[in-house]
């Protein structure tokens, strides 16, 4: 059984952690120097985890949980992802890679402006996809290069705590029939959460 090693609070999420949401996002726009050398000390810790993880728990998978998008849109421009987020990030994942463990990128929300990025910093997959993005053709269109884990939606009907076994089969069956048959279902693993 494979085991999936889950870091909480990825290099961006660790930086609003530590100096709150609305700090953080000027901080990057006003220092992004600043910001990309505190990101960097960050992914040092996060690269002893990940080396923990290998030695002791023997992941097979290291998944960092940095959600940078919103459900409309990225907290930051993909240039200011760029230049400060993306650069630990890659090395955070090819540190990973080295340790023999696959990285897996969580992100919730509307990650298309920034996926082509998620993928050069190395991710082998991106985990809890959401329907505000296009995923079938995200699956058509990186075939057996990168996997997308989610679909469900978790902010629609069926997401919610109250909903019924109706509704929730209803979008579960929607991911299979959506996603599971863009391109022969490669590229695809369900993943529902509420």
């Amino acid at each position: 059984t494979p085991i999936d090693f889950g870091s909480g609070n990825g290099p961006f999420e660790r930086l609003a952690a530590l100096m709150s949401f609305e700090e953080a996002l000027l901080a990057i726009a006003t220092e992004p120097e600043a910001s990309r050398a505190l990101i960097e000390r960050i992914v040092d810790y996060k690269i002893q985890v990940a080396e923990r993880a290998r030695e002791y728990l023997h992941a097979d998978m290291f998944t960092s949980y940095d959600d940078t998008c919103t459900q409309r849109m990225p907290f930051v421009s993909p240039e200011q992802y760029r230049e400060v987020i993306k650069p630990g990030t890659t090395r955070l994942y090819d540190a990973v890679k080295d340790l023999g463990m696959y990285p897996i990128s969580h992100c919730c929300g509307f990650v298309e402006p920034l996926l082509e990025d998620m993928i050069e910093t190395g991710a082998a997959a991106w985990t809890s996809a959401q329907p505000c993005n296009d995923l079938a053709g995200i699956i058509r269109k990186y075939d057996d290069r990168f996997t997308v884990i989610g679909g469900f939606d978790s902010n629609g009907p069926a997401g919610l705590a109250d909903a019924d076994d109706e509704t929730i089969v209803a979008d579960v069956v929607r991911c299979f029939d959506e996603y599971a048959n863009a391109d022969n279902g490669r590229g695809y693993i369900f993943w529902g959460f509420r």
